[in-house]
């Protein structure tokens, strides 16, 4: 961001340098030199530069300023400056160039200024805005150099997706690590009472309530693994298994306007894999 403001900031005092010289030359042939680079820097830089007179109206604009806005030059020069702005600025600009002309208030003015612009489609866009003043005979004249910043703000958006993805993931570890905990307690009793009990009706029941169990245990392990609290364990893993075991749950994500049927090969020979991240494949 910084590198960006320092290049505006030269480009400014480069055009005025070269201003300067057109006005104060007298000889034809230096004079026709300072235009000829005055009109290179205008053209193949990377940035828009666009320059208005007193009244806001477009006297130059340049290539860079074409592909920016979408207007050929001999389109928009002429026009009032604020056709390239939306609404509400659109109707504020003239003030504030009037209220600068009349008191000096450098609202308008300075370097690295973000600002909302409009397309010839009309779409909007973010752009920087760099705005210097000069003077061009009698009249009082301003160049705005501005910058496209749609893909700096997307990739901004996008490192703020990020954030928050790895802030719910910290928070899904939590609250996943907090769970198992309790789980191991409920899995411990449920084998404590598996091996005192020998009513065959009743072992039915706890052996069913420890496959939930175990089964939770493995969500829990699945939101650790996404938060990287846990390491992967790998273990000898029937693979048809695991699938058939997921295919409730996945029933239940899906919700009842899918059906899901599966083909699975048989007679598959055992993988060494983590039973949590099969799930994860599948689910993904």
């Amino acid at each position: 961001m910084q590198d960006e403001k320092k290049t505006k900031k030269q480009l400014v005092e480069e055009l005025q340098v070269l201003r300067a010289e057109l006005q104060q030359r007298d000889e034809q042939q230096q004079s026709d030199g300072a235009d000829l680079r005055y009109q290179s820097a205008l053209e193949n830089v990377v940035d828009g530069i666009i320059t208005i007179d007193e009244r806001g109206r477009i006297e130059s604009f340049n290539r860079a300023a074409e592909r920016i806005f979408g207007y050929v030059a001999n389109e928009i020069v002429g026009r009032n400056i604020n056709s390239l702005m939306p609404a509400p600025y659109h109707e504020e600009h003239d003030h504030y160039l009037h209220n600068y002309l009349a008191t000096g208030n450098a609202k308008i003015i300075g370097i690295g200024r973000e600002v909302t612009g409009q397309r010839k489609d009309g779409t909007t866009f973010p752009l920087d805005l760099a705005v210097s003043e000069f003077s061009q005979g009698d009249k009082r004249m301003f160049t705005g150099i501005v910058r496209d910043i749609t893909e700096r703000k997307q990739l901004e958006a996008q490192l703020v997706q990020a954030q928050k993805m790895e802030s719910v993931g910290q928070l899904a570890g939590g609250i996943a690590h907090d769970f198992n905990n309790q789980l191991g307690i409920v899995l411990f009793d449920l084998d404590m009472m598996l091996a005192v009990r020998e009513e065959e009706e009743l072992r039915e029941d706890l052996l069913k309530i420890r496959k939930v169990v175990l089964r939770a245990a493995n969500l829990t392990r699945q939101l650790l693994l996404f938060s990287r609290r846990q390491q992967i364990e790998r273990q000898p893993l029937d693979l048809n298994g695991q699938v058939h075991e997921l295919q409730k749950m996945l029933d239940r994500l899906l919700g009842e306007h899918i059906a899901v049927e599966m083909n699975l090969e048989e007679g598959l020979w055992t993988i060494d894999a983590d039973p949590g991240n099969i799930d994860q494949v599948v689910l993904n």
